[in-house]
């Protein structure tokens, strides 16, 4: 059996001031970023299912959003 859990995540990321949920999930917004500007997180870091392709559309997100190509969600298919 594998495990799920959250190992991915700095043991270190509070001490530069990110959130975690009570899990150890980091905290982010509907743009995947946390509450440090520069930080953003994916994936199995943040709440949601653990699956590699949800992993995948995150990262994709999240690139298209630092470059701002992000096309809304309202136009897309």
């Amino acid at each position: 059996m594998t495990d799920h859990s959250t190992t991915t995540i700095p043991r270190h990321a509070q001490n530069v001031g990110v959130k975690l949920d009570n899990r150890g999930r980091v905290a982010v917004d509907d743009h995947f970023r946390s509450n440090v500007p520069s930080i953003y997180a994916i994936g199995d870091c943040i709440p949601g299912p653990m699956l590699a392709h949800k992993a995948e559309e995150d990262g994709i997100a999240a690139v298209e959003i630092i470059a701002g190509t992000a096309v809304p969600s309202t136009l897309q298919p």
